[in-house]
């Protein structure tokens, strides 16, 4: 019973009769976890144990402070005890403190997932839970350690440009030319972009283009440059390209194999001279020449240049070396590339540099005194200062385009880092110029000063100090913080780089109409005959590496459009010129594109049904894949060349395997084909290889203008004769140069081989397209008829359609050459394309016009691979 009674008072549960009358029965689950929290909130006193209710009648009225103080220390050590009982008794967790809509799984193994006044609580509860951590998953593990590190891995065997992570964001992105380029933007069409290039400025990251430097003696580098370049240009050893004050645009050609075997435009400056060295000629002085070429034609034109020097016996005389990863250079394009550099680019002057570098500036001639790495910093910043050079960049900032300057001219700046300060964006155009300052621009632009092109960008040591000497991002922020008003530009320290730069201005083309017969021109013609030469011409901003993605953003913060491969190939297209790999046919670079646009085309035409595809048989297109430019020329066609053109077959299983292994044929082929290609030959051993020789390009102002002289020539003979008058014409050209070829080198060439890059002008409706076929018109009866439906045309009146069927497909034999690149052009209103065309067959197309005495000359008829339709069209020989 007392049993009970105890439970009854202690735990506050009150027994019923049937658990009286049950002793032995155990208590359930619910009571024993309500007599442990129970247990647990009682809070023990001092002197608890005994429960006589009369000991409070007899309390004393003195007070023993021993034992007061005793009996409130256990006192507050029980309260202690029961905090702590209670707190690991409760059965709520953390997160149940907060509302449902709080409530978050990721709070039960993320504290930052509660409120700041639960996190130390829940910190606590997890560490007693005692979870096991969760292991690392096996990309964690394989993750490198740096950013950087993850970068070069990503890139595989295609190298990313310092700008290709913005890139990347924005533009779609290729493979190409072993690197990852940006093709066009994701959301600018392609009128955008020649809008931006008639009135803005155009940005363009070429540093796909490879650097090679060469070293010697002026006379031994002329001479070797002299023997793989284009002869019918200057020279590269002429006085305007010598000082360095001017660059040097040529062709580059294997060894003594001008005019068939051309590698590639290249573009080369000649490093300046010092003030001192006032002879340019003196032998002891050696000079550098630094060539860039395009990224597609860089080993091969590495290797020509080896193969000459090794030929030549040039050794010990002459050093060349790869600057591939040393230089960045940007193109702008435009009528406001001018005004957009004079924004971003921040001139370093002498009082700027001397307010920023203190004192302690030492003068040009105790450069290499110095040890301290401070004193280094400072000695850098004092050599690369260039007051004349910055004296004509101030009075440029008044010019409107730079079309306008000497073409070629350089200059060598020094500016402040682009990150100091937050560039402006382009003012608008104005005509407001004040005549002081146009007095000083004109005198600028008659005589341009020698000395404006010396920098310190070809100092490897300098080079190499602003790569590792930069100052990171977080110094900056950290400067930018402590301004007092914020977004002003920073004050630059010693700490800070002075980076040299060379701005080389480039040359536009004006599209100018080389017609055999300047009385007869169309009204079509001269009405559209207006293209600017703005649309090609700006600025080459050549960088030390490293330094790519400050000087980039600044020019997009300013203003800058940005465009990709498709814009840079439209700009040149716009102007009438053509782009290199694209509208070079012959070349090594313009095999390999052309073998993966082919590639391209034809996956694209096995994933259509046999139903849908077109019937390239039916419309008489052997090469609907690439132009066929080698069975133009004679060369006998490949088993690939016929593929595909018998229309629908039967079976689709069939034709895929046949394809595919056509697709591997023109692998190994192009492999042999660059075997053979790789073996430069002397002139003796290229003769014996005549028969081999493959199809050639023939360019140049001298070798066209004499192919038009001799179509205006009252006689036309066969091309033999035109042979002849070539092969004197080169060899004066190379005898100009100091160079005597052998008399048995006369006949190392053959025209039956040779295209000429023509423009090609629609006379009347239509746009021409990439692989269209170009046919000449042998028959009197349909010219006459093609001739009055465009004097209707002109004239504005009705022409019966029925008069004649432009439908029919002319026949093969009348095929002269194909479109290379072919569109709507803006800038001239109608459709326009480049194209090549073969010279033998060229003459024999004029040879008709002349017995006929027709009044339109080089007329032909263009119709594109998908149609029945031909329209008309005149072509002028491209330069």
């Amino acid at each position: 019973m007392y049993k009970y009674k105890f439970f009854e008072y202690f735990f506050g549960i009150r027994m019923s009769k049937r658990d009286n009358d049950k002793d032995d029965r155990e208590l359930s689950a619910r009571d024993k976890k309500k007599a442990k929290t129970r247990a647990a909130r009682t809070i023990d006193t001092f002197g608890g144990s005994s429960n006589d209710i009369n000991v409070a009648n007899y309390v004393p009225r003195t007070i023993n402070v021993v034992d007061f103080a005793e009996a409130r220390a256990f006192e507050i050590n029980a309260m202690n005890d029961a905090l702590e009982r209670a707190r690991q008794t409760r059965n709520t967790n953390v997160i149940q403190y907060l509302p449902r809509h709080l409530r978050r799984r990721a709070a039960s193994h993320n504290v930052k997932r509660l409120p700041v006044r639960l996190r130390k609580q829940a910190a606590e509860e997890m560490a007693k839970y005692n979870t096991a951590p969760k292991k690392p998953n096996r990309r964690k593990k394989r993750r490198p350690g740096s950013l950087a590190d993850e970068y070069k891995r990503r890139q595989g065997t295609k190298r990313w440009l310092e700008t290709h992570i913005w890139h990347a964001k924005r533009m779609k992105m290729i493979e190409l030319w072993g690197h990852k380029l940006a093709e066009y933007p994701n959301e600018k069409s392609i009128k955008s972009s020649y809008r931006a290039s008639q009135h803005l400025s155009i940005i363009h990251d070429a540093s796909y283009f490879g650097w090679i430097q060469i070293s010697g003696d002026p006379n031994v580098i002329v001479k070797l440059l002299n023997s793989v370049t284009d002869p019918s240009l200057p020279s590269v050893g002429s006085e305007r390209y010598l000082n360095g004050k001017r660059q040097c645009s040529t062709f580059l050609y294997h060894y003594l194999m001008y005019p068939t075997h051309i590698v590639a435009p290249i573009n080369l400056i000649w490093r300046p001279i010092s003030v001192t060295d006032t002879n340019v000629e003196n032998p002891n002085v050696t000079r550098h020449v630094l060539i860039w070429v395009h990224g597609c034609a860089f080993d091969e034109a590495f290797e020509t240049l080896e193969i000459a020097i090794e030929k030549m016996e040039l050794q010990s005389e002459i050093s060349i070396s790869n600057l591939q990863d040393e230089f960045l250079i940007f193109e702008l394009t435009g009528p406001r590339s001018t005004a957009l550099l004079q924004e971003v680019l921040d001139i370093a002057d002498d009082a700027s540099t001397c307010a920023a570098s203190g004192s302690n500036i030492k003068s040009s001639s105790d450069i290499n005194t110095g040890v301290n790495t401070d004193t280094e910093i400072v000695e850098v910043k004092k050599v690369c200062i260039n007051n004349e050079a910055h004296k004509a960049w101030a009075t440029l900032r008044d010019l409107r385009s730079s079309a306008s300057l000497p073409p070629g001219v350089l200059l060598g700046l020094t500016v402040f880092d682009p990150r100091l300060r937050f560039p402006k964006k382009v003012p608008p155009r104005t005509s407001q110029i004040s005549p002081s300052s146009s007095v000083a621009l004109q005198k600028l632009l008659l005589n341009w000063p020698n000395n404006v092109a010396n920098c310190d960008i070809w100092d490897e040591k300098c080079r190499n100090h602003l790569k590792t000497n930069k100052i990171r991002d977080g110094e900056l922020n950290n400067r930018r913080s402590e301004l007092l008003v914020p977004g002003q530009k920073l004050i630059p320290t010693p700490k800070d780089s002075l980076i040299p730069i060379l701005l080389i201005q480039r040359d536009g083309l004006i599209t100018k109409f080389n017609k055999l017969d300047n009385d007869v021109v169309s009204k079509r013609d001269l009405k559209n005959n207006v293209a600017s030469s703005e649309y090609n011409s700006g600025w080459n901003l050549i960088i030390p590496s490293g330094w790519g993605m400050d000087f980039w953003k600044s020019f997009v913060f300013a203003g800058a459009w940005v465009g990709g491969l498709r814009e840079r190939h439209s700009d040149h297209f716009e102007s009438g010129m053509q782009c290199f790999p694209y509208d070079f046919p012959g070349t090594r670079s313009y095999n390999l594109y052309s073998k993966q646009q082919k590639e391209k085309h034809e996956q694209e035409y096995l994933k259509k049904p046999p139903a849908k595809r077109v019937n390239y048989k039916k419309l008489q297109v052997s090469s609907p894949f690439e132009p066929g430019f080698e069975a133009l020329v004679g060369i006998e066609p490949t088993k690939d060349d016929n593929i595909i053109t018998r229309g629908n077959v039967d079976k689709e299983k069939d034709d895929i395997e046949e394809a595919k292994e056509v697709i591997e044929g023109n692998i190994d082929k192009m492999d042999e084909g660059k075997m053979t290609d790789d073996k430069l030959l002397s002139s003796a051993q290229y003769n014996k290889s005549v028969v081999e020789q493959k199809l050639w390009l023939l360019r140049g102002a001298k070798n066209i203008k004499l192919l038009q002289k001799y179509c205006l020539s009252t006689h036309l003979e066969s091309a033999e004769g035109l042979l002849i008058e070539f092969q004197a014409q080169i060899k004066e050209s190379f005898a100009k140069r100091g160079i005597s070829l052998l008399p048995e080198d006369n006949g190392f060439f053959s025209l039956e081989k040779a295209l000429v890059n023509v423009r090609v002008n629609l006379l009347a409706r239509g746009c021409p397209k990439w692989n269209s076929i170009i046919y000449k018109v042998g028959n009197k009866n349909i010219y006459q008829k093609w001739e009055r439906k465009i004097r209707r045309t002109d004239d504005h009146k009705e022409f019966l359609d029925d008069e004649m069927d432009d439908k029919e497909i002319p026949c093969a034999e009348d095929i002269i050459g194909y479109i290379i690149t072919g569109q709507f052009s803006f800038s001239q209103g109608h459709g326009f394309g480049i194209g090549c065309c073969s010279v033998v067959k060229c003459l024999e197309m004029i040879k008709i016009e002349r017995s006929e005495q027709r009044k339109i000359n080089n007329f032909v008829l263009i119709r594109n691979i998908t149609s029945r339709v031909c329209q008309p069209a005149s072509l002028e020989f491209l330069y």
